[in-house]
């Protein structure tokens, strides 16, 4: 049996916690925040800075000195608008890394802050090509989005526009704006309806929408092929689609051109050149045999170099450079199934990256790179073959992460992931003690409930709680490590004397 306090030591990730400060000057405002990056449940890797109703950022410097006191500064393109928040991403960040932040900016529209939800009745999306269409950077396709809204009566619904619009406008019978950030809208009647609108450049020709009930989706100028909810009957005016559900949509027609389905080409050949120069998987494996039974150091190592990390702005399956990737410590989980990659192909493996759309997403249009939040590798030599994730810190040589088994595959050889292998969750009474018995996925989800948890005394209560209330204790815990192996959990009630 493993001790109470060892499950202390497995497991160590970083969290940070500070109160940026805010300070009106007469120039503008300044925000600021510092603190040093403590052991904790869950990496540090973004800082709310503050409202975008109270402040208006534009300039940013971050500086992170790391525990080998080399240096790291971020700039604006790290400072995102999500949902009326400035968020700072920073997935550097580390245990025992320390940060400043300053970011300035301007007051922002200091709009009443007790605001509702606006319900939304349409959306209509107008794709409109200059010449020839061209999708993403550098395209000429521009994307015109008109949004009609409800607000309740004597409510204030705050409205955010996306980064990187234009001609950002609201309507309604009283509305206040704040452009290019947002606007908003104050209701003075029963069910207000409002109208906003911008343009933005058409990046995909692939998107998800999820729908509320009686919500409606109005697509114009386009041909497409769908999934999940289907179209409207006999549309007089582009395509329509009615909530509640999830659409997920790939144009396959624009102003009569057809649009050529290359996504999964285009994956292709974004991860094969990023991955030059080839990062080398050490000159400790140089020379060396490795077999499908050993895999599991490569693994590790992959795991040791990068933490699973995002940015907002990131697409799933556009990978950075692999020598940026493994020079910043973090990667996407396809960017790190990519790297795990190319070691084994160093090491006279045949492996595959393959991106994976979790079984709970639902199914997506064929063709569709939407939805591939996970990655997994497949590895292959001389005849055997195991399944390998690298961004599941709790998951063994033939493990992935319980929510990706059955998922659907972006790739050309693998379609899709075999179905949840057996598990085994049996909960029994033994001398008065609850006795947990887990195997395959089951225990898989257990080592990443740890994970998640404190790491200080309160893990041990923790599990106990999960198991057997308010008040139990943890007798024993088997099978933390190594990885793969069946754990045991033993937890005693408190007495109800």
């Amino acid at each position: 049996m493993i001790a109470v306090a060892a499950l202390m030591a497995p497991f160590a990730f970083a969290v940070c916690d500070a109160e940026p400060a805010l300070t009106q000057l007469d120039e503008g405002v300044l925000v600021e925040a510092t603190g040093e990056v403590g052991p904790g449940p869950v990496p540090c890797r973004s800082m709310v800075l503050g409202r975008a109703n109270q402040v208006d950022l534009q300039r940013l410097k971050a500086t992170i000195r790391h525990w080998d006191d080399s240096r790291t500064v971020l700039r604006e393109d790290r400072l995102n608008l999500i949902d009326g928040a400035w968020v700072l991403s920073m997935p550097e960040l580390d245990e025992r890394d320390r940060y400043v932040v300053r970011a300035w900016g301007v007051a922002g529209p200091q709009w009443p802050l007790h605001t509702f939800e606006p319900r939304i009745i349409e959306t209509r999306m107008t794709w409109e090509p200059q010449q020839r269409p061209k999708f993403g950077p550098g395209g000429n396709v521009a994307l015109t989005v008109q949004r009609r809204l409800i607000v309740d009566d004597d409510g204030v619904a705050h409205v955010w526009f996306p980064p990187g619009t234009t001609e950002q406008h609201c309507t309604g019978s009283k509305t206040g704006t704040h452009l290019p950030l947002g606007c908003a809208l104050m209701a003075t009647s029963p069910d207000a309806q409002f109208d906003v609108g911008w343009v933005e450049p058409a990046s995909s020709t692939s998107f998800e929408i999820q729908l509320d009930s009686h919500e409606r989706l109005h697509l114009v100028g386009v041909a497409v092929a769908s999934a999940g909810l289907e179209a409207d009957a006999s549309p007089d005016d582009g395509v329509r689609f009615t909530g509640p559900g999830v659409v997920s949509i790939r144009i396959t027609e624009l102003a009569g051109i057809p649009v050529a389905d290359r996504a999964l080409a285009d994956v292709e050949h974004g991860s094969r050149a990023q991955s030059m120069p080839e990062p080398s998987v050490g000159l400790a494996y140089k020379g060396a045999e490795i077999s499908l039974d050993q895999v599991g150091d490569v693994l590790q190592l992959v795991r040791d170099q990068v933490v699973r990390g995002t940015l907002p702005s990131m697409h799933p399956l556009k990978p950075r450079s692999l020598m940026a990737v493994r020079a910043s410590g973090w990667a996407t989980p396809y960017e790190s199934a990519l790297l795990l990659t190319r070691y084994l192909e160093q090491l006279g493996f045949q492996a595959f990256a393959v991106p994976v759309r979790p079984s709970s997403a639902g199914v997506a249009v064929a063709g569709a790179p939407v939805g591939y939040t996970g990655a997994v590798v497949l590895a292959e030599k001389q005849g055997q073959t195991a399944w390998l994730d690298p961004s599941c810190a709790a998951c063994a040589v033939g493990e992935v992460d319980p929510t990706l088994w059955g998922g659907a595959a972006f790739h050309r050889v693998v379609r899709s992931l075999p179905e949840s292998p057996p598990e085994v969750f049996e909960q029994t009474i033994e001398e008065g003690d609850v006795v947990i018995r887990l195997s395959g996925p089951a225990a898989v989800r257990m080592r990443q409930a740890i994970m998640e948890m404190p790491r200080d005394a309160s893990r041990a209560r923790r599990i106990a709680e999960l198991f057997g209330g308010g008040g139990a204790t943890l007798v024993s815990i088997d099978g933390v490590r190594p990885l793969g192996s069946p754990m045991e959990i033993r937890v005693r009630p408190q007495s109800r004397r």
